[in-house]
């Protein structure tokens, strides 16, 4: 059986403090936003965990935001059913939109650090001179 670990628990913790911390500031001024301006308000929370947590986590914040801009914010409110149809086309563009930068940030993070595991042997000969040294002889 394989667990989860510390990093991978934490990015799920993250991704739902994050959702609902941005479900909270547009509770707040819920009255002076449209209601199709949550979603840009999600959008960062998904990308920051893809960023730092990597896709599962930004993929649950992702369905987490999807599922919290149609339970508080779109009518008929506290359910999770949609009565317009252009409600369903904006959720389902959010939710497309956000699995689809989720992938793309966390594929950014991933070749970030391969990038620094390959870089990082030769950080170190540089260091002990043994790159730059002229040849004897």
């Amino acid at each position: 059986m394989r667990f989860a670990s510390s990093n991978t628990i934490k990015g799920f913790a993250w991704a739902v403090g994050g959702t609902l911390a941005a479900t909270g500031v547009f509770w707040l001024f819920r009255h002076s936003l449209d209601k199709g301006q949550a979603s840009l308000l999600y959008l960062p929370v998904v990308i920051a965990c893809a960023l730092r947590f990597g896709f599962a986590p930004a993929l649950a914040g992702a369905l987490l935001s999807f599922l919290c801009w149609d339970f508080f914010f779109l009518p008929p409110f506290y359910t999770l059913t949609v009565s317009n149809p252009r409600d369903w086309l904006s959720l389902v563009i959010f939710l497309t939109a956000a699995m689809t930068t989720a992938r793309l940030a966390s594929e950014a993070r991933r070749q970030t650090e391969a990038a620094q595991t390959r870089e990082r042997p030769r950080s170190l000969h540089r260091g002990t001179g043994w790159a730059d040294a002229p040849p004897r002889g």
